[in-house]
C-alpha cells in the first residue's frame, strides 16, 4: 500500500487549502510545492479519492476539531489504496473474460418419446400374437378332442377293419356299379354319427397321417363348414366338406372334400407328405365311407396349383379342378386326368401350378376320383392336390 508522504510539520493540523492541493493532481500542484508532495500527487491520477473522503472535504471546516478527528493515519489509508507504480497511462487490470460454458444438452424427450412408443408397439404386436396363438391352439385342441370321440365312436361299429387295406373284409362293402340306385339302410357306424348331425355324408381314414374324420355337406350353404366344427359351432379349424355341386351318394365321377391344413397336423394339415413320392410309394390307399357303403381308393396324381381362377388382366391362373365334377364323355375325361398329370401346366396357355411325380397310374373313363384338396404355401393363394382313384 502507498504510504503518504506529507511535509515535516509539528502539528497534525493541516490548512484546508493545503490537504486540497495535496487531492488534486500534478497538473494543480504549484511550483512552490516540494518534489515529494508533486510526486504523491501524480500517483492519485490513477484513482479518485473515495465519496467518503470527497464529500468530507467538501464540507466547510469551522475548526481544528473536526481534523483531529481525522487522522493521518486514515488519510494514509484512504489515499494508500492507488498504485505506487501505476503513471495513470497502464489500465486497470481486469479479470481475463471467462470462457463461455456450453450448457449441457437439454433430455432428448422426442427420442425417449420414439423409443417408450416403438416398445409399447412391439409389446402390443406381441400380446396380440400371443392372444392369437393361444386362440388358434387352443381352438384346435378343443376340436380335435371333439374329433377323437367321434373317431371312437366309429371305430367301436366298424369290427376294427384295417381302411388301408385294399382287399377289406367279404361282406363289409357294400359294391355299386355306375348309376345303380343306392342301398337305403345306413352303415351302423354311420348312425349313431349322423343322429349328432344330419349334415353327415360320410367318413375319411389315412391312419398313417392321422386323419379319421367325418365329411360333412350342406346343400345350401357351400362353404358352412369352413370355419365349423361337426357341431355347428364356430372353430377354426373348421370340419372336412364336400360342396354342394357334388353328389356323395350317386356319386360324381369327380368328388372333392375340403380341409384345412393346419399347423398342428390336424385335418388335411399332413397331406403334404404325398409331395414325395418315397412316401407315396408306402401309402398308397385310404377309404372313405359313405352313409351307405364302404370304398378304398389309390392314390395316383399329386399337383400343385392356385386357388385364384384369374389373374389381373382375366387370363386364366389357378387349375380349375374343383369344377370338374362330372364329365361329358371319355374324351372329356381323359383330358382332364392328363391335365392333373402335368399337361395343364405346360405350353403356351398353361396353368399356375405343377404335377409333383408320375405314379404310372391312369384312371380309365367310368372310375369314380376322389380329390382331397387343402391349402399350400409356395403359390399364390396355393392348393395342395391328391387325387385318388376308387379301387374297391
Amino acid at each position: 500500500m502507498l504510504e503518504f508522504k506529507y511535509p515535516s510539520f509539528e502539528s497534525t493540523e493541516l490548512s484546508e487549502k493545503e490537504i486540497a492541493m495535496l487531492l488534486k493532481g500534478p497538473s494543480d500542484v504549484p511550483a512552490n510545492v516540494g518534489a515529494a508532495e508533486q510526486e504523491s500527487a501524480a500517483s492519485e491520477t490513477a484513482n479518485e479519492p473515495v465519496d467518503a473522503l470527497t464529500a468530507f472535504l467538501e464540507e466547510p471546516m469551522s475548526g481544528t476539531d473536526e481534523l483531529d478527528d481525522f487522522s493521518i493515519e486514515q488519510l494514509n489509508a484512504l489515499l494508500g489504496e492507488a498504485d505506487p507504480q501505476d503513471d495513470g497511462d497502464t489500465p486497470v487490470d481486469e479479470d481475463p473474460p471467462e470462457e463461455p460454458q456450453e450448457e449441457p444438452e437439454p433430455p432428448r424427450k422426442r427420442t425417449k418419446l420414439t423409443y417408450y412408443g416403438l416398445i409399447l408397439i412391439f409389446a402390443s404386436v406381441f400380446l396380440l400374437c400371443a392372444v392369437y396363438l393361444g386362440k388358434y391352439f387352443t381352438s384346435t385342441l378343443r376340436a380335435q378332442d371333439q374329433y377323437d370321440q367321434l373317431a371312437s365312436l366309429h371305430q367301436q361299429a366298424t369290427g376294427g377293419y384295417d381302411p388301408t387295406d385294399p382287399t377289406l373284409p367279404s361282406g363289409e362293402i357294400v359294391p355299386t356299379a355306375p348309376g345303380e340306385t343306392r342301398p337305403q339302410v345306413m352303415l351302423p357306424e354311420m348312425k349313431a354319427i349322423y343322429e349328432l348331425n344330419s349334415d353327415l355324408v360320410g367318413w375319411i381314414q389315412i391312419p398313417q397321417l392321422k386323419i379319421d374324420y367325418p365329411v360333412t355337406q350342406t346343400p345350401n350353404s357351400r362353404d358352412f363348414y369352413l370355419y365349423r366344427d361337426f357341431y355347428k359351432r364356430d372353430n377354426e379349424t373348421g370340419c372336412l366338406y364336400v360342396r354342394e355341386n357334388c353328389d356323395v351318394f350317386r356319386p360324381s365321377d369327380n368328388v372333392v372334400i375340403y380341409g384345412h391344413a393346419m399347423k398342428t397336423g390336424s385335418m388335411f394339415g399332413r397331406l403334404y407328405k404325398y409331395q414325395t413320392k418315397s412316401y407315396w410309394e408306402e401309402n398308397q390307399y385310404f377309404t372313405f365311407d359313405t352313409l351307405y357303403e364302404r370304398h378304398t381308393y389309390q392314390i395316383f396324381a399329386v399337383f400343385l396349383t392356385s386357388g385364384i381362377q384369374q389373374d389381373k388382366n382375366g387370363k386364366p391362373y389357378g387349375y380349375p379342378y374343383h369344377r370338374k365334377n362330372d364329365f361329358k364323355d371319355a374324351a372329356d375325361f381323359d383330358q382332364f386326368i392328363a391335365d392333373i398329370k402335368g399337361a395343364a401346366f405346360t405350353g403356351e396357355n398353361a396353368y399356375v401350378g405343377r404335377a409333383l411325380y408320375d405314379t404310372g397310374i391312369t384312371p380309365q373313363y367310368g372310375d369314380k376320383l376322389l380329390c382331397l384338396s387343402t391349402c399350400e404355401y409356395t403359390i399364390d393363394d396355393g392348393r395342395l392336390v391328391v387325387m385318388a382313384v376308387r379301387v374297391s
